[in-house]
């Protein structure tokens, strides 16, 4: 088993000059100065190391499972609202609609924050749902303050209701 030092994209990693030895002695092509620490370089296959999985249980099993692997070890554990929008998804030469569906369910927060939307007309509607359930339900900032740094020329006020919306704020120029 290899180890990523460094969470990131999965094309090149930035090696510590203190790691470089080490991983290039384990097999990885390291590029770079060992002096001031350089970036391994992955191919697809071993972009997996990058997420986190168990080596001995979890293989790949189709192209969605280092998608679903990197939002289960670095997105779902900051528990982030993730809402999925699926464009005629009814599978491909890989793969079944079911086992798509999945998928989109499972790098949604909940498996009701994903959409299949099979008339491409219906794509902004769909936005536009969850743009709303995103502004009305969730509360991104709830107590907060905001500063205007911005200058004279843009006014931000609280309402008469003491809340901030978008109908209290104006913008001259």
């Amino acid at each position: 088993d290899k180890t990523v030092y460094e969470k990131g994209a999965p094309a090149a990693f930035p090696v510590k000059p203190e790691k470089y030895s080490e991983m290039k002695a384990v097999g990885y092509a390291v590029i770079g100065d060992p002096i001031n620490g350089g970036y391994i370089w992955l191919n697809w296959r071993e972009s997996i190391l990058a997420y986190p999985f168990n080596s001995n249980t979890a293989k790949i099993t189709n192209h969605g499972d280092p998608t679903r692997w990197y939002y289960n070890g670095n997105i779902a554990p900051d528990g982030y609202d993730v809402f999925t929008v699926g464009i005629g998804i009814n599978g491909d030469p890989g793969t079944d609609e079911a086992t798509a569906t999945s998928f989109m369910q499972s790098i949604s927060s909940k498996p009701e924050n994903y959409t299949n939307v099979t008339d491409t007309t219906k794509i902004l509607e769909q936005l536009n749902r969850y743009f709303h359930t995103i502004v009305t339900e969730k509360k991104s900032i709830e107590n907060g303050t905001i500063t205007d740094p911005m200058g004279e020329l843009i006014d931000l006020q609280l309402g008469t209701d003491g809340r901030f919306d978008p109908a209290d704020y104006t913008l001259t120029a």
